[in-house]
């Protein structure tokens, strides 16, 4: 009797064994979300169809979850929309994206605590103080039987720390990611399928490959808002990324057999010729139900075109209501490109301002100036910075100025001061919201 038990185990197990060692593995992918919820019901709608067709299926994000859309940032907690959009999608796991340290991170915590997929970096670390540990990578077992096991990096800046303000990411310490991604390679004896879930951006992706060539099977990416359209491959390793904001996603399908990948196949599809999902528009309704957003902050007699053109008006609003000679503003700080003339909501401002920094004023000689603006410049990628009040040569040698900043700029600029800056207090929005109602005399009294 026992044999004939064991035997008709075998039997039923052979069917199983059969269809884990030759199937098919699809992963759908998208990165750099920003709080765009609302791009969820179209992507719901493809990855429901894609289920049907492929019961083997990951659904990924390749980090930045959050920042860029106020409905989703300021919600009490915060990104609680995109949190309970992505659980309502069935997302598997996402890496933790520089900008899912723009919450404190009792905010964070709260957030994760709130999702049905794990948050993923292998790189990074936190203090025990903190209450949290992230897990490196996730093994999935699939329908089949197969073994995925994804792995999560985050990008470092030249300071050692993802493109955070460093007091966001106090009590953390990181790792080097293209040095700890090799502390994994070890997963592709245990698994059928091994890939990197990374915010690195697409240039540290490609060396990435050079490095994992014939080990890793996908790195999909993001950070760099790059769309590798139908992906590409570099020494062997697929590579793949859809740009920003949920426009594109891409379904890569793995050609499992004998138990290992022996072809793939990548497309990247345009998101918005995709019907929302019913429920998922419903939902999405639901959160953005808030009249505080749609209050009129100003109105606007002509169209400010260009990155530039937009953060030149906020350094000279900046400039004014803090009553001081000199505002620099971070261009990376500067997250809309086009304001068009007429009515300004509170949304549109905070999605001009989304970080809503403290503002900080230095008393600075002609040199520091310039060295604040080089340390900037070398601190945001090289972009320069932009300024209102200032002329190169035009400042007189032996007198000091006034010089306001937001924190982003203070926490990552180092250079040389005698003068100790001075903290207002006061957060940029708010000088916005004033500013544009009138209220423009010095607001930092």
């Amino acid at each position: 009797m026992n044999c004939f038990k064991r035997f008709l185990t075998f039997v039923i197990l052979i069917p199983c064994l059969a269809v884990a060692q030759n199937c098919k593995l699809a992963v759908l992918s998208v990165n750099d979300m920003h709080g765009t919820y609302t791009g969820i019901p179209n992507l719901m709608t493809l990855s429901d169809s894609l289920r049907l067709i492929y019961p083997d299926f990951l659904l990924l994000s390749a980090g930045d979850n959050r920042t860029g859309n106020p409905f989703n940032d300021f919600y009490n907690p915060p990104s609680l929309p995109m949190t309970s959009l992505m659980n309502f999608a069935g997302f598997d796991a996402s890496v933790v994206g520089n900008h899912e340290f723009d919450f404190v991170f009792d905010d964070f915590k709260t957030n994760m605590k709130l999702s049905d997929f794990p948050y993923l970096m292998a790189n990074g670390y936190v203090a025990d103080s903190l209450g949290w540990k992230f897990e490196p990578y996730r093994i999935f077992k699939t329908r089949s039987g197969l073994k995925v096991a994804v792995v999560g990096l985050i990008e470092l800046n030249s300071k050692g720390i993802p493109d955070a303000l460093p007091s966001d990411v106090s009590g953390f310490s990181f790792d080097d990611p293209l040095s700890r991604a090799k502390d994994f390679y070890a997963l592709r004896d245990s698994c059928n399928v091994l890939i990197y879930l990374t915010h690195l951006g697409y240039d540290a992706d490609k060396l990435l490959a050079k490095q994992c060539y014939g080990i890793v099977d996908e790195i999909v990416g993001g950070h760099s808002h790059t769309l590798v359209k139908d992906g590409t491959v570099v020494d062997s390793v697929l590579i793949t990324q859809s740009e920003k904001y949920l426009k594109y996603a891409t379904l890569t399908v793995f050609d499992i057999v004998d138990g290992k990948v022996a072809g793939r196949s990548c497309r990247t599809f345009d998101l918005s010729e995709f019907k929302p999902h019913p429920a998922a528009k419903a939902l999405v309704d639901f959160y953005s139900n808030n009249e505080l957003f749609n209050r009129v902050v100003t109105v606007f007699d002509e169209d400010y075109t260009g990155t530039l053109a937009v953060g030149e008006l906020k350094a000279d609003v900046l400039r004014q209501a803090c009553g001081v000679d000199i505002a620099v503003q971070n261009y990376g700080g500067v997250r809309i490109d086009t304001i068009h003339s007429g009515v300004f909501t509170l949304a549109d401002l905070y999605r001009l301002d989304p970080f809503d920094n403290d503002i900080v004023i230095y008393e600075l000689t002609p040199s520091e100036i310039e060295d604040l603006l080089a340390a900037c410049q070398k601190s945001d990628k090289d972009r320069e910075p932009i300024t209102s009040g200032y002329e190169k040569g035009k400042l007189k040698k032996n007198r000091y100025y006034t010089v306001a900043v937001n924190t982003f700029i203070y926490e990552t600029s180092d250079f040389k001061h005698k003068r100790e800056a001075r903290q207002t207090g006061i957060k940029s929005n708010d000088i916005l919201i004033k500013y544009f109602a009138g209220s423009n005399t010095d607001v930092t009294k």
